[in-house]
């Protein structure tokens, strides 16, 4: 049997497959195309297999395009992205015209047809061994994130910058790594110029901290103490890969982003900024933390690492849950059939 996968045209002709991406961030897609093959069924992404002649579609993330075309019998979302980023997928109009949905946000869940579901991160455990991870520690703040903007009232990309400018003030200093920091952004009426390359760094100041992009997150985090991990947006459930790969590499996050992640995550595997009414506060915090301190919480991430493993918040538990809800849906559709 086949069926199609619909995403975004930069993952298409089986681009979201390849096993050569940075930090395994198609690990779980490869996963569940195998756990597919495996019941006879050969997922391709929707230029290869044509929703049409597929059995079920499987949409990460509402596309209207896609929605517009001749359809499978059996379609099914997978919500990931935040509001700020694909608003549709909080849409009851767009959810309704799928037969299964799977989310972050618990609060669409109706254990019928809306489900929860993690974010299927591929991070491993790298902290074991306590005093060699903290002996390897030659930097105090790092932050992998890249720099974008958005006026939504949720949009947390304000507060990073906010956050990078208070750092790098501070005897902790700050190394940032990721994309768009050594370009202008424009917005408004001047937003077209963001697509001519020279305009975008035209009198342009890189920040001094500004490091780069990375070859691999884990080669990064393992040298440093902490991270600011912050997330595009503040919503209940919205956690993504940010907050693991950080405390799997055994640098302590600091986090920002879900307000009700302690629901998911222990609390002492991470500092939570909401915790702190200032950035003076969180840098005293930071500044003062002891050796002992420090290392309990790298033992509490080491411990939480095991509950984590059995989640759909990690890709083998993610792409089994999707592969057995596929197979029940087509079980399903045959049966009516016959």
């Amino acid at each position: 049997m086949k069926a199609s996968l619909v995403t975004y045209d930069n993952a298409l002709n089986n681009r979201i497959f390849d096993s050569n991406k940075r930090d395994d961030t198609s690990k779980k897609y490869i996963i569940l195309k195998k756990k597919l093959e495996e019941n006879n069924i050969f997922l391709e992404t929707y230029d290869i297999n044509s929703q049409e002649e597929s059995i079920f579609s499987i949409y990460f993330d509402v596309n209207k395009k896609a929605l517009s075309q001749k359809r499978s019998p059996i379609n099914i979302l997978i919500a990931r992205e935040s509001p700020i980023i694909n608003k549709l997928n909080n849409s009851k109009y767009y959810l309704d015209q799928f037969d299964l949905v799977m989310t972050w946000n618990r609060e669409l869940c109706d254990q019928k047809k809306i489900f929860w579901i993690g974010y299927g991160n591929s991070s491993e455990l790298y902290a074991k061994d306590l005093n060699l991870i903290y002996k390897r520690k030659s930097g105090n703040i790092c932050s992998i994130i890249s720099k974008k903007y958005s006026n939504n009232k949720y949009s947390l990309y304000k507060e990073r910058e906010e956050a990078m400018e208070f750092f790098k003030k501070t005897n902790l200093g700050i190394d940032l790594y990721g994309y768009g920091w050594d370009l202008r952004q424009f917005r408004g009426i001047y937003r077209p110029l963001n697509k001519i390359p020279l305009a975008k760094k035209f009198l342009y100041k890189t920040p001094q901290f500004y490091k780069g992009t990375v070859e691999k997150k884990l080669k990064t985090f393992i040298n440093y103490k902490f991270s600011l991990c912050f997330e595009n947006c503040s919503h209940n459930g919205y956690i993504t890969e940010k907050i693991f790969d950080s405390m799997f590499a055994g640098c302590i996050p600091v986090y920002l982003g879900c307000p009700n992640i302690t629901q998911e995550i222990d609390p002492y595997t991470f500092i939570n900024k909401s915790d702190f009414s200032s950035y003076k506060e969180l840098y005293l915090y930071l500044n003062s933390m002891t050796k002992k301190e420090y290392l309990f919480r790298i033992k509490k991430i080491i411990e939480f690492y095991y509950k984590y493993i059995k989640t759909t918040h990690y890709d083998q538990v993610w792409a089994n849950y999707i592969c057995q809800k596929c197979i029940c849906l087509v079980d399903s559709f045959n049966n009516k059939k016959s």
